[in-house]
């Protein structure tokens, strides 16, 4: 059962983001940030409530006789006193399409009954759509003499109704920017932790650790989603539009956001490559350091019959891959390419596991379930996929994940350290995690530490670990059988790039009745399924590292389909 949250649970949230900010950021905020903390500290508990409501709502203007608050009695004593703190503006001036949202159909559908406007009789209304409604009452307004945006409250059918507008959003959002690190995350995080449905470890958090170090980090960060929100509100986007919006986006040398920017990038320049317009794509593609990036540029020279260049810049990409996803997909590009065009290509063979062809009966259950029930004759088979590798990983090395560092911790809400996912997280850990890997040298080390966490953390937020799929009956199974050697090896690659590492694991781990076969890992393919690139890679990592694995495919006796 989910805890009661007490009724004022929104508003300590938000003194806690507040003082967060203040204490963290003192040296950076402005003189108007800095005041909105204190002005807000200074509000009465009942304005203090009403502002924070409404401020974390999605929309940004309220009726007065929609809103009730049964923990705020006096609504007019709150609303007054915010206004008079600048906290919000009562009745602001509004553009039709503003005061239009505010009303319901039949409000809009009577405003024009009452001020006689030509075809708009009762019946006719109602068989009409909201936005055509709506478009009668700006054909009206329009053929009005005077009419300009905005519009006196008074010719507007919203007319007679005390609207609201929460005031101050705009340094809020400096307030969530230096809290969260992004835009994108927002008050429901606090609630989550509140109601026990996501727990995080308690990594320091301080001026060393915080997000930004000067303003113009923030500035820039700042820049950035406003760019991006500019480009989320055009209807399409032309090769004019992306590259004007690239010119828009900051130089930075912050490695958060040159990933955000280079994200967007190519974004934005697979949609213009998608829209045949192949320069700007290449223009934008060649700004970004993040993979698809080169791969997408060789792609777009080939099909412009540049072949040869694209060839060139596949061998760029070869010699010094950023991961070795771009490795395996831009090799793969260029032997196909090169074999169309009759040029030379060195490329290493995919890796070609062992394998075998088992025949089921299928009773409609998943073919990796299916497959464990039938290797479960021959020892106990667990159908763990990611998990159980992952697990292990995540809470033999929980200290290094939540190692504090500049710029990694800076909310309580983090699942994982900002770069994660980055390939220079083990490099920038690289001495806590080589004593981490000395100690889980000594035998027994790697089983007595993982068993201690799992009860100890049990819960907590980790990047790699799945508490709700990860048995402990297998974890001790798996401890004791899978050699240490083995554990070491697949660490160490996980830790090479925790982004595309993590998965394409196999899907069951067999553990033989024999007991001189300590373990065996099966990929399972269903009639038709191939292996992914990333189970490839695995795939060959498990046989340069003499680890048993194989894969299984699965034919269906009913049909012979192999």
């Amino acid at each position: 059962m989910q805890p009661d949250l007490p009724d004022d649970y929104y508003l300590v949230n938000f003194r806690e983001l507040l003082s967060f900010v203040s204490r963290a950021y003192a040296d950076l905020l402005t003189k108007e940030e800095a005041d909105f903390a204190s002005d807000f500290k200074s509000l009465p508990e009942a304005a203090a409530r009403l502002y924070v409501r409404l401020l974390c709502r999605s929309k940004t203007l309220f009726r007065r006789d929609k809103l009730n608050y049964t923990e705020i009695p006096d609504l007019d004593s709150a609303i007054q006193e915010l206004a008079a703190t600048r906290f919000m503006l009562i009745n602001p001036e509004l553009g039709v399409i503003d005061a239009l949202s505010l009303m319901t159909k039949p409000e809009i559908s009577q405003w024009l009954q009452d001020k006689g406007v030509s075809g708009c009789s009762k019946s006719a209304l109602a068989k009409l759509k909201r936005a055509d409604t709506e478009q009668i009452v700006i054909d009206s307004l329009q053929s009005q003499s005077g009419f300009a945006e905005p519009v006196a409250i008074d010719r507007l059918p919203c007319a007679g109704l005390q609207i609201l507008q929460p005031c101050r959003e705009e340094v809020f959002c400096i307030y969530k920017l230096c809290f969260f690190g992004n835009l994108y995350q927002d008050m429901t995080d606090f609630v989550l932790r509140d109601l026990g449905l996501a727990l995080y470890e308690n990594y320091r958090i301080d001026l060393d650790t915080r997000a930004f170090a000067d303003r113009d980090q923030i500035e820039k960060h700042l820049l950035y989603y406003s760019v991006l929100d500019e480009a989320s509100q055009l209807d399409e986007l032309t090769a004019n539009d992306a590259l004007r919006l690239n010119r828009l986006l900051p130089c930075t040398d912050d490695a958060t956001l040159l990933r955000r920017i280079d994200r967007f990038r190519n974004r934005l320049a697979r949609d213009l490559e998608r829209a045949g317009e192949w320069q700007a794509a290449l223009e934008l593609f060649a700004q970004s350091r993040r993979p698809p990036a080169r791969e997408r540029r060789a792609r777009i020279l080939a099909a412009n019959e540049r072949e040869s260049d694209a060839l060139d810049l596949c061998r760029e990409v070869v010699a010094a891959p950023i991961d070795e996803e771009e490795k395996q997909v831009v090799g793969g590009f260029a032997a196909r390419l090169a074999k169309k065009n009759g040029s030379p290509w060195e490329h290493e063979k995919p890796y070609k596991p062992p394998y075998e062809t088992i025949v089921l009966e299928n009773n409609g259950e998943s073919v990796e379930l299916q497959a464990r029930d039938y290797f479960d004759s021959q020892g106990q088979c667990f159908y763990t996929e990611n998990v159980l590798f992952d697990g292990v990983f995540g809470l033999a090395f929980w200290e290094q994940i939540f190692l504090a560092l500049p710029g990694v911790f800076f909310n309580p809400f983090q699942r994982a350290p900002a770069d994660f996912y980055e390939p220079g997280f083990m490099r920038a850990r690289q001495a806590a995690i080589q004593q981490q890997f000395d100690a889980l040298s000594v035998p027994s080390a790697l089983g007595e530490q993982v068993l201690t966490r799992f009860e100890s953390k049990r819960g907590l937020q980790n990047p790699m670990v799945n508490w709700r799929h990860l048995d402990e009956e297998l974890l001790q199974l798996a401890l004791e059988r899978i050699p240490l050697a083995d554990w070491l090896a697949i660490f160490n690659r996980l830790f090479s790039d925790t982004r595309l590492t993590r998965n394409g694991l196999p899907d069951l781990i067999l553990f033989p009745h024999d007991a001189a076969i300590p373990y065996q890992l099966i990929e399972v393919k269903g009639p038709g399924d191939v292996l992914q690139k990333n189970q490839q890679r695995w795939m060959s990592f498990f046989a340069e590292n003499d680890i048993d694995h194989r894969l299984c495919h699965i034919r269906w006796a009913d049909n012979g389909t192999a």
